[in-house]
Order: C-alpha cells, then structure tokens, then sequence
C-alpha cells in the first residue's frame, strides 16, 4: 500500500541501465509477452499489455512466468497493472531483482485470531492518510463475533478529529494527486481490476 498521494509518482523515477544478464531476462520476457499477446506481431518497449489485449487471466499467466524464471522476482498481480507497457514492466521486474523496488514496509499492529485452523491477522487502527494510527485519545470499542457473541477485538473508535484528518487526507490526494486529474473512464477502469 501506498499512500494515494503518492499513487503515481513512481513513474517518475530515472530508467535504470540494465546489465547483460538483465537484458536477457528482459529477453526472456519479451517472448513470454509475445506468447501471451498473440496478435501482436512485434513487443516493443511501449507495447500496452491491456490495450493488446491481455485479460486477468493473462496477469496470472505471467507472473506464474516471471516466477518461474527467477525466484528473486515475486511479483504480485498489481505489479503488472499498475506497470502495463513492456518498459515499466521490465524497469518494475529488474528493480525488484536488484532490491531496489523502494517499497516502504507498512507497518501494521495486528489482532490475530486463530479461525477455522486459520491464523487471521486483522488490522484493528484506523487508516489515515496511507497509515495505520490510532484514534486521537486511544479510544476504543469492541467488535462482536455475531455468531457466538464473543469479542473479536479492540479497534480504534474514530473521533470527529480523526474524520476530519481522514477527509483532509482524501481531499488533498485527490485535489493534488494523480487520479483526481485522471478522467472517470480510466479511473473506473483502474478499480475495475
């Protein structure tokens, strides 16, 4: 997760030069791309993924592929949404093979509930502003299983204070930030996948 402010601004970063062994992998994944996207008759650099017609079962497809060349790359389907023409993907996929991919662990305070012989780890802070934060005075309540009538856990009680940061946060990223700027279509199509 990133904080929706910051949404795009990934592709603003500098390409990075590849090495041989990279260019190969990239290679490598230029086939791949071509087997997937069928009725492309040349992969280059702009080539959109999506707009050659690859669907969501094609997303899995390739990143099973990716996997399956490199241990070190684990790529998750947003990667290639969020990274549709051949150059992101490949820029995305050799940052990651580096180490360089910059994404920020969220730091998270987990309840964990052991559920149908599940661990399930729930996030009980509110989200503000691409952070988990407690509620202003630490206030909070109980949620109820309502199956049982037991407690499931403590979670923060939103307080006006907070609501109002929450709004502040949501309306400067969408005011400032890319996807307000974005028309309706593509953002539609964006939360579609």
């Amino acid at each position: 997760m990133i904080p929706a402010a910051q949404y795009f601004l990934s592709r603003s970063s500098a390409a990075v030069e590849l090495s041989e062994e990279e260019k190969s992998f990239a290679e490598q994944m230029r086939a791949v791309w071509k087997t997937i996207l069928t009725n492309v008759s040349l992969i280059e650099d702009s080539t959109d993924f999506f707009k050659s017609g690859a669907a969501s079962m094609d997303v899995v497809r390739l990143v099973e592929e990716v996997k399956l060349r490199t241990s070190s790359c684990q790529l998750q389907n947003e990667d290639v949404y969020m990274n549709t023409t051949f150059q992101d993907f490949i820029q995305m996929c050799v940052r990651k093979l580096r180490g360089e991919d910059g994404k920020e662990e969220l730091v998270v305070d987990y309840v964990e509930k052991n559920i149908n012989n599940m661990v399930i780890k729930m996030p009980h802070q509110l989200f503000i502003n691409g952070e988990f934060v407690d509620a202003e005075g630490g206030k909070t309540y109980k949620t109820i299983n309502p199956t049982d009538g037991t407690d499931i856990c403590e979670v923060s009680l939103a307080q006006i204070s907070d609501v109002d940061k929450a709004v502040a946060a949501a309306k400067e990223a969408f005011e400032e930030g890319e996807w307000g700027k974005m028309n309706p279509r593509d953002r539609g199509r964006l939360i579609y996948k």
